[in-house]
């Protein structure tokens, strides 16, 4: 919102614009738009109603509507209104008025209007033909996905937003376990195997998936490039804190074994991770608008490629430096210890969060795959069902048409 207004103030936007907002919506913003004027949508009068389904030749849907005023009452919104309409087809009078509540009518309407977009033949723009999901398939789904977001007392999805809390049998989770261990042992495992060798970084990289795998999913998803202030803060803080941090272990290190070596390991230990978790952690910020499904998780693996080609030269500088500058006061064997395991830490403090993201979604998307929750191309569905007007996009978001919509979805046997 404040971008939009920095934008109309610039000069640089249109000299007219037309915003389109929920009330209720817009009222949570801080910032507000200074337009000349505002139109507020009233719900549909009997009277609009009754000359609009007149004008569409659905007097019998008016007649219908009208004998219950409390589903009338539903419909007065357009949304719910033209969802009557499309169910119009699919709604058999007898079966209608054997419907004593209006709850059950709403049901029974709810039930012909998703029965008649499953099943309507589509020109699709996201799968071939002959390619689309079949109905009985693409109503598990979504009713796995209502499930979800009824649990969660939300309406909005983000894909990167699947958690391993979502797995609901035992043999579910200990196989998400197994797929992110043994993607950890060959990340992790070849990190750690500079330090403990190819073995024990292996073991360890497997041991850590199987003990972690059910942590939150936790998408590194940009960095604030900008340098603004808060940012500089940010940067700063994390950087004296990894510092102290490494002198201190440097100090222990020099107490346990040779005082030189503890403080040299210390203060090359501290001023690395410093510079490095500082850059990660003191810019890292959430995507404030997301424009494509998925955004976070391709922004974490985008991420593990830029800090990669980051933490690469500084290993590689490690790796020849160290050794020509505590030559002279360690012996060979623990200037190559030193080595390896400074470089390991280097790349374990650039890659592992954004890489672990990557991992988790990675193995979360097969496990639920694998349990016919959610298929493999998961947009390509979700947008699907946007032409099927069963859900909504905005942006890299998806909900469905509406709130009843979603909760009829919930309320459906999982099959």
């Amino acid at each position: 919102m404040q971008q939009m207004k920095d934008w109309l103030r610039s000069g640089d936007g249109p000299t007219r614009l037309l915003v389109c907002s929920r009330s209720e919506e817009y009222e949570l913003y801080k910032t507000k738009l200074a337009l000349n004027g505002a139109i507020c949508l009233e719900p549909l009068t009997d009277a609009q109603l009754q000359d609009y389904l007149h004008s569409l030749e659905m007097g019998a849907l008016w007649d219908t509507l009208q004998q219950d005023t409390d589903l009338l009452a539903v419909v007065r919104t357009p949304l719910l209104l033209s969802v009557s309409i499309l169910a119009n087809e699919a709604i058999d009078p007898k079966q209608w008025q054997q419907k004593r509540t209006t709850q059950a009518r709403m049901t029974y309407l709810l039930d012909a209007y998703v029965e008649r977009r499953l099943h309507e033949v589509l020109n699709s723009q996201t799968y071939p033909p002959g390619k689309q999901p079949p109905a009985q398939q693409t109503r598990r789904w979504l009713v796995w996905l209502a499930r979800q977001l009824q649990a969660r007392s939300t309406d909005e999805f983000l894909i990167e937003q699947l958690q391993p809390d979502m797995l609901v049998t035992r043999r579910q989770r200990w196989l998400y376990r197994l797929i992110f261990g043994l993607i950890g042992a060959l990340i992790f495992g070849l990190i750690f195997g500079l330090i403990f060798g190819l073995i024990g970084g292996l073991s360890g990289g497997l041991i850590g998936g199987l003990s972690g795998g059910q942590s939150p999913i936790d998408t590194v998803e940009q960095f604030d490039l900008s340098f603004s202030r808060q940012a500089r803060k940010n940067f700063l803080k994390e950087f004296r804190d990894k510092l102290i941090f490494g002198l201190i272990l440097g100090l222990i290190l020099g107490l346990i074994g040779e005082l030189i070596f503890g403080l040299i390991f210390g203060l090359i230990f501290g001023l690395i991770l410093g510079l490095i978790l500082g850059l990660i952690f003191g810019l890292k910020s959430d995507i404030a608008i997301r424009v494509e499904p998925n955004q976070g998780i391709w922004a974490s693996l985008k991420n593990t490629g830029i800090l990669l080609a980051l933490a690469l030269p500084i290993a590689l500088a490690l790796r020849v430096g160290l050794p020509l500058l505590l030559g002279n006061l360690l012996d060979t064997e623990a200037v190559d210890s030193l080595v390896a395991g400074m470089v390991g830490l280097v790349l374990l403090a650039s890659i592992g969060n954004s890489s672990l993201a990557c991992a988790q979604h990675f193995a979360l998307r097969v496990v639920l795959h694998r349990a016919q929750a959610i298929p493999w191309n998961y947009a390509r569905f979700l947008n699907h069902c946007t032409e099927r007007l069963l859900l909504q996009r905005v942006g890299g978001r998806y909900r469905f048409i509406h709130k009843l919509v979603q909760a009829h979805f919930a309320a459906m046997p999982l099959r």
